[in-house]
């Protein structure tokens, strides 16, 4: 076993876990089965959403055999696996295309139970109920995209680092190796992850990190936060290979493309060309001599003492001098320059990666490097959907051979090594839904005021205290916040990220705020008081605003002045209550009021937030969402205009409602009686040559259109009957922008300036405050969603269904 630094964090030294349930483990079941419920409960009821339907049509592709191919603008091919075992298992539908999501949510809400001994018992018991209720942890709980993945993965990698710090086993680093694999096999914000993690190990790792550099400390004696930090900088570094697109002397993102061409992440496959075999000899001679280079090093450990001394470097040089000499006698062909020096930069990586584990401990370092790298490769290359081709990689005809069938079958090692970063890096500088920087602040404020408020609470309170899990977990919060905020790509799902964070120090700080409290003390008459005075003053505030704000009449002046003279009484009996009684047990159970008072609130959106399945609810965590439209008129191509015996196509439906409306059509698209056309004309934004304008009238029982195109071409198709305009797509009508921004072309000192004297001017005057008030409450918002539209067009002369059994 490794060697632990005993006296690390020794306050933190866990109590023995018993195996018993009791009433502890009795109460987490109910929890984690409430949890369970409440996903699933009409998980079926809502639209599919933009992005839902991209992951689950191509893990539905994936289940029927059509294949899969990685690529970074799905994220990692974890979900599209896990989602397609689902559909194998149940067959697919909505709920089982959900179901996984589901499911880790309900896991993600457990997972406090492993990690008791450290927030508290009753901290870990606060955790799984705010995880259970938290409006935005309960949404992507049900939302087919991979945050609730990555908040699974996140948490259980704080449990395992936390655990082996304090208990130095070594099941905790494998378990931790595999744990990472998942997570950058699901979603590249595991970069973030690893590096806000890597930054408060660096730091905790301090007193050994510089005896270290000053050659004072050998790396195999290194214990606690420094062995993990090790194992996750050196498992994941070759992960990183992309960012060297980022040095000056890269050429920039040139590398991986020019501006002209489609941002893939992949290098650009043009001139220069690197071409192969660059030694060509023949195949027994390149076979003997990689023979050599192999064992030649290894000759060298066993019979003589240098080797011996150097080792590890020996053992690193043989394959890696075999793999660039097999490299250089490959089978005829060309690859481009970029593709030769990302994949150098890649087996470097490596190669250092290998050293640095094997001057630590080889045995547990191969240990953990085959456990990372056997899952991670495993879904990268598709293992699991028998090697599925990844021809993106080779872009040419002109490859051929050996090279084309490591394209083809592999080729997921390298876009999942390189392609991730490369792509998301530019993407943040695209920006692409434009959001301003205080996007997060307003979304988690909506949805996450609870944990944001009380966490914001427990940094201070765990600053003063100097106490290290609720410093580690209050870095991960604020961190995890700022770095979202600063991020180019800022979507409402990604509140998860630093959501749950503060999920978990909001549940430490209650536990441990609360710890040494006993029923005899809370129960007695002045402390319930104070209990139900602090919730009741904060009620009658926000009444008293609201109706201040809102239009005045005869009655809201009699209430004003009723709820004006209910908080002065309040405030005099806290008064009271306080000098009658001690003022930390007053400050605790107030505190207990109002948090229980926030967490009926947050269960009352997410109730509204989750289980409204129509399309009249305006939500700003929602975006993109499908409208309830695609439904109805999915089921009435599939009753009314599709017959069950046809095998030729007789719909199309316009490209531009392909999301979410191609996973409501999948089995008629691939019987091909439903086929999706490109109707752009040739002057239009993003015409292709495949396009088909309609320029006579159409012979197909039915057409679905968007408004600018059946618009277009409503003089051919007259003779059908049109139905519409129907909704698409909708948005958040994105009220809190200044007029006439232009924020891509702001420096940010700029935007927020402009923003700030935006809100001096605008919440000067009292309709604004009404209507924030108004939105936060009850959801009442000027105007509706931004929506895509389109139209249905039905063939007069459409064949009727006859219902089996009948005749005509």
């Amino acid at each position: 076993m490794l060697s632990t630094d005993r006296n690390f964090v020794s306050s933190l030294q866990p109590p023995a876990l018993g195996v018993r349930l009791g009433w502890y483990g009795g109460a987490f079941v109910l929890i984690v089965l409430v949890a369970l419920i409440i996903r699933l409960w009409g998980l079926d009821g809502r639209a599919m959403h933009y992005d839902e339907s991209l992951h689950l049509h191509y893990s539905w592709s994936l289940a029927v055999g059509e294949g899969y191919s990685h690529s970074p603008w799905m994220h990692g091919p974890f979900q599209v696996h896990l989602t397609a075992f689902m559909f194998k298992l149940f067959s697919d539908s909505d709920f089982t295309g959900r179901l996984a999501y589901a499911l880790f949510g309900t896991i993600l809400v457990a997972l406090p139970y492993f990690f008791r001994a450290y927030i508290g018992r009753g901290g870990a018991l606060i955790a799984a109920v705010l995880l259970t209720l938290s409006p935005s942890v309960l949404y992507l709980s049900r939302l087919g995209r991979n945050e609730i993945l990555m908040a699974v993965w996140a948490v259980a990698i704080l449990i395992l680092l936390w655990r082996y710090m304090n208990e130095g086993k070594d099941r905790y680093l494998y378990l931790l190796a595999g744990v990472l694999a998942l997570a950058f096999a699901s979603k590249e914000t595991a970069y973030f992850l690893v590096a806000t993690f890597g930054i408060a190990l660096f730091v905790m790792a301090t007193p050994e990190v510089v005896p270290l550099l000053l050659r004072q400390m050998k790396l195999k004696d290194i214990s606690g936060p420094t062995v993990l930090l090790l194992l996750m900088v050196g498992l994941t570094l070759p992960l990183w290979s992309a960012f060297i697109i980022l040095l000056p002397w890269s050429g920039g993102f040139d590398i991986v493309r020019p501006p002209a061409v489609v941002e893939t992440g992949l290098p650009v496959w043009e001139a220069p060309f690197v071409n192969f075999p660059l030694i060509p000899l023949p195949a027994v001679v390149s076979a003997l001599l990689t023979a050599a280079l192999l064992m030649t090093p290894l000759g060298l450990i066993k019979y003589t003492r240098w080797g011996r001394q150097h080792w590890r470097l020996l053992v690193i040089a043989a394959p890696a001098s075999a793999l660039a000499y097999g490299i250089s006698a490959l089978a005829e062909g060309s690859v481009p320059h970029g593709y030769v020096i990302s994949l150098g930069v890649i087996i470097g990586a490596f190669c250092v990666s290998v050293y640095i584990g094997l001057l630590w401990h080889w045995k547990t370092w191969l240990i953990c490097s085959g456990i990372f790298l056997l899952i991670w490769a495993a879904f990268h290359t598709s293992f699991f959907g028998a090697f599925v081709s990844h021809g993106s990689v080779c872009q040419a005809a002109d490859v051929g051979g050996l090279f084309q069938t490591m394209c083809s079958r592999l080729g997921g090692l390298y876009t999942g090594a390189w392609q991730g970063l490369a792509y998301w890096i530019p993407q943040h500088e695209v920006s692409r839904a434009n959001q301003p920087w205080f996007y997060y602040i307003m979304v988690g404020s909506v949805y996450e005021f609870l944990p944001l408020l009380f966490g914001s609470a427990g940094a201070f309170y765990y600053l003063r205290r100097g106490e290290l899990l609720g410093l580690m977990l209050s870095f991960w919060a604020v961190s995890s916040f700022f770095i979202y905020s600063i991020a180019g790509e800022r979507m409402p799902w990604l509140v998860v990220n630093f959501a749950v964070p503060f999920i978990l120090l909001t549940a430490k700080f209650i536990g441990d705020v609360l710890e040494g409290l006993t029923w005899k003390r809370v129960l007695r008459p002045l402390p319930v008081m104070m209990f139900l005075m602090a919730p009741v003053a904060i009620a009658a505030g926000v009444y008293l605003l609201q109706s201040y704000l809102g239009e005045e009449s005869v009655n809201s002046r009699e209430l004003t002045w009723a709820g004006i003279s209910l908080i002065a009484v309040l405030c005099i009996l806290a008064v009271l209550l306080f000098l009658r009684s001690s003022a930390i047990l007053g400050m605790k159970v107030a505190g207990l009021g109002i948090g229980v008072l926030l967490l009926g609130f947050s269960a009352f959106v997410a109730y509204r937030t989750n289980y409204s399945y129509d399309d009249s609810p305006v939500e700003l965590i929602v975006y993109s969402q499908g409208s309830a439209d695609l439904v109805a008129t999915a089921s009435s191509l599939q009753s009314d205009v599709i017959t069950g015996d046809q095998d030729t196509q007789v719909v199309e439906v316009d490209y531009e409602v392909w999301y979410p409306f191609n996973w409501y059509v999948r089995h008629e698209e691939k019987a091909g009686t439903l086929k999706f056309q490109c109707f752009k004309q040739e002057d239009d934004t993003g015409y292709q040559s495949y396009c088909n304008p309609i320029e006579e009238e159409p012979t197909l029982n039915a057409l679905l259109l968007s408004i600018p195109h059946g618009n277009r071409y409503q003089s051919h198709l007259q003779q059908m009957e049109r139905e519409g305009p129907l909704y698409n797509l909708l948005w958040f009508p994105e009220l809190y922008r200044r007029p006439d921004e232009n924020r891509p072309e702001e420096s940010i000192f700029t935007e927020v300036r402009e923003d700030l004297a935006y809100f001096r001017e605008t919440f000067a005057q009292k309709s604004s405050w009404n209507a924030v008030v108004d939105y936060f409450l009850l959801r009442r918002i000027d105007g509706g969603w931004w929506d895509a539209q389109f139209y249905s067009y039905i063939a007069v002369d459409a064949p009727e269904v006859i219902p089996d059994g009948e005749s005509g």
